[in-house]
């Protein structure tokens, strides 16, 4: 799920601002035309683990603190949604659309280690070994595996992103043994028929 409350109004200086805001003992909405404080985001994309532990997902709070600290956790061979923003109703950063943002931790880091803002060299919160990215424009969804410049130490697994049934996926990107199959930038595919999947293997 994604947030729906930030004013309209933010600062001049690029710093995000998200959430309610508290007069007098009470809390108010930032953003008056969504009655909900949190939204659905779009069903594009799923992670599946293969994996034998469980990684910490942990997406970007923006507009706010920009701390990795909404968690979304894959058991052992689980599956878990994982939120693609409709990049046209989303928060606007200086006018531009903003995606969905995580920071993947290694496998077995818990989501009170790796979901946090980290020590340099940690390996964990933004010292993740990579990001993934999520984002729809238009009806199309691209989803991102991208490198996290904190962190050049492969991950403990790969991850490659593919078709689900009856899907449509357009590229290829997955990640194995630290290396990206579209560079050193990382990798984009465009869904655009039903849903894809990150699948997380060893």
């Amino acid at each position: 799920m994604s947030k729906t409350q930030w004013p309209s109004d933010q600062p001049a200086n690029g710093v995000s601002v998200g959430g309610l805001i508290c007069k007098n003992g009470k809390l108010y909405r930032t953003n008056s035309e969504k009655k909900n404080l949190c939204e659905w985001g779009l069903e594009s994309a799923v992670v599946v683990s293969e994996l034998s532990d469980s990684v910490s997902i942990c997406r970007t709070d923006y507009p706010g603190t920009e701390n990795m600290v909404i968690p979304t956790i894959v058991g052992p061979g689980s599956t878990a949604a994982l939120t693609t923003v409709d990049q046209s109703t989303y928060y606007q950063w200086q006018g531009k659309g903003t995606s969905a943002q995580y920071y993947v931790n290694n496998a077995g880091v818990s989501q009170e280690k790796g979901c946090v803002w980290g020590e340099a060299g940690s390996g964990v919160g933004n010292w993740a070994p990579l990001n993934f990215g999520a984002g729809s424009v238009n009806g199309i969804t691209y989803l991102s595996l991208i490198p996290n410049p904190n962190n050049k130490t492969p991950a403990n697994f790969n991850v490659k992103i593919v078709a689900t049934d009856g899907a449509v996926v357009n590229g290829e990107c997955k990640y194995e043994n630290g290396v990206y199959s579209g560079g050193e930038n990382g990798c984009t595919v465009t869904v655009t028929k039903g849903q894809a999947k990150f699948v997380l293997y060893k």
